[in-house]
């Protein structure tokens, strides 16, 4: 082989090693940043989770569903009557709560999985509660894509099990239970505040 030949195959080797250093560094980076772009959604996430727990929300939680638990709905109330009758900062905040939980998740800005997990239960509770409740009447079909919004959560959600049994009171219905602040608050998914 003369030098020519060698200085060819030298270059087209340098030219192989060159694009694949160049692949290999593509992949990786696109590797971390979804990597990075997962742990931010979790992060998010749990951010969300530790703001749903703190002092301010666990205060609207518990007045809302003190509120909307003494006002004793209707199997079906309408967006009118509950902006005229039950509407409170409290229910404003929990309502707008859950509302843009279906909205970081429809976006892709949280992660849907975790968010199920975090979620689940006291979104069933606050559905059972109200939201499952509400209709759009005549007043109200302006919301009817807030409500849809809201509702869209709920289709994230395994199915729930039917055979689970309240770890207090279990020999009693929990339909026949005298409610107290404390099941209402233990209801929310809340710690009772001690003191």
């Amino acid at each position: 082989m003369d030098n020519t030949t060698i200085a060819l195959v030298a270059a087209v080797l340098s030219l192989i090693g060159a694009f694949a250093t160049a692949v290999i560094a593509t992949l990786t980076a696109v590797v971390l940043a979804r990597s990075n772009e997962r742990n931010e959604k979790r992060r998010l996430c749990l951010l969300l989770r530790e703001e749903f727990d703190g002092a301010p929300m666990f205060h609207h939680r518990y007045e809302a569903w003190k509120s909307i638990n003494a006002a004793n709905l209707p199997a079906e109330v309408t967006i009118s009557e509950l902006f005229e009758r039950h509407w409170d900062e409290h229910v404003s905040a929990v309502v707008h709560f859950f509302e843009s939980l279906e909205q970081f998740c429809g976006q892709g800005l949280i992660d849907p999985d975790l968010a199920v997990t975090l979620f689940a239960r006291p979104y069933r509770l606050w559905h059972d509660l109200l939201l499952s409740r509400l209709r759009v009447d005549a007043k109200s079909e302006y919301y009817l894509p807030w409500l849809t919004r809201i509702g869209d959560f709920a289709k994230r959600l395994p199915p729930e099990d039917k055979t689970a049994v309240p770890a207090t009171d279990a020999s009693v219905p929990v339909a026949e239970r005298q409610a107290t602040p404390a099941d209402d608050a233990l209801a929310a998914n809340a710690e009772v505040p001690r003191g």
